[in-house]
């Protein structure tokens, strides 16, 4: 935003909750928040309580599996 606008003349943006993979949580306006990987969560929101949830899963927890291993899992 430009500063030395006025909001009653200019319809100024409202800033957003922004969701990050980790969970956390800034408010911030939707361009800066784009352009820092996050998502966009609601306009005007806050993060107090954080509307975040986590979306990514630390790569040690995944498990590598063939085809074989997981029918001889349910047989």
């Amino acid at each position: 935003m430009e500063e030395g606008f006025l909001c009653e003349w200019y319809s100024c943006p409202l800033p957003y909750s922004c969701c990050f993979p980790d969970g956390s949580c800034q408010v911030l306006y939707a361009d800066e928040c784009l352009a820092l990987g996050g998502a966009l969560e609601e306009e005007g929101g806050s993060c107090d309580p954080n509307p975040c949830f986590v979306t990514s899963v630390p790569a040690e927890e995944y498990m590598v599996t063939t085809w074989g291993q997981l029918r001889m899992m349910y047989r």
